[in-house]
């Protein structure tokens, strides 16, 4: 099992008009999988999925993936018992989460350079997770999918274009398009500082907002419902990854 060292969770709370509700994040460091780890977190159906992969590192990631995903949704509902859940792969990819005690839930799972990164949500308060390493990023690439428009005046110019790179993924997620849509469906209203955080919403899609953070050699975004203020220890976050 990966060390407390290697696990991060922390408490979301979705907070709105009329209520407020839970989510889970969860980052975990990847490493090789432990056969321990995928006995306790894999259902029968995930380790054979996890058997027929061929790529060691594409097993690696599926399996650390899953556990990221069933850290978050038992600790968001902890009567679940994590190898009767399925975390299935949807037409277009996107994870979908059956078994007979999930309920409502759902998640959203992004992987970058020994990072996995999870968020487990209600199904009707949809979330949008990305993280992005910034040394790996090409500004090239970014510039052809970011405009200038959509950012902030930044000396980190690599970092603002790839906050909002990072931000158009995670509204991918929910959307379930990635970033294979037209740039205007994902395109950027811009974004503003508020502390550690940027927060913006979108031209298209008025109805989501997202949120960026550096965390060290990371940039994380999250994608979520505008009229919901997500309030979570982003402090803990930049201490983990820092």
């Amino acid at each position: 099992m990966p060390s407390s060292d290697d696990v991060l969770v922390l408490e979301m709370r979705l907070s709105r008009t009329g209520g407020d509700e839970d989510a889970r994040l969860v980052l975990l460091r990847s490493g090789d999988a432990d056969p321990r780890s995928e006995h306790d977190w894999l259902s029968p159906c995930e380790s054979q999925a996890a058997a027929d992969i061929g790529s060691a590192a594409a097993r690696s990631a599926f399996v650390q993936g899953r556990i990221a995903a069933k850290r978050a949704l038992c600790t968001l509902r902890p009567n679940l018992l994590p190898q009767q859940v399925d975390v299935c792969a949807g037409v277009f990819g996107q994870p979908v989460v059956v078994g007979a005690q999930v309920g409502d839930l759902s998640v959203s799972i992004a992987h970058c350079d020994g990072l996995v990164v999870a968020v487990a949500f209600p199904q009707g308060h949809p979330l949008g997770v990305d993280a992005e390493a910034i040394a790996t990023a090409d500004e090239a690439t970014l510039r052809a999918l970011v405009a200038l428009q959509e950012i902030a005046p930044d000396f980190e110019r690599r970092e603002a274009l790839l906050r909002a790179w990072c931000a158009k993924e995670s509204l991918g997620k929910i959307l379930r398009c990635g970033l294979a849509a037209p740039a205007s469906v994902l395109a950027l209203e811009g974004e503003t500082r508020d502390g550690a955080l940027w927060r913006g919403r979108f031209l298209a899609h008025t109805q989501y907002s997202f949120l960026t953070l550096r965390c060290g050699r990371h940039i994380f975004a999250l994608a979520h419902p505008a009229r919901t203020r997500v309030i979570f220890e982003s402090k803990r976050l930049i201490a983990f990854l820092g």
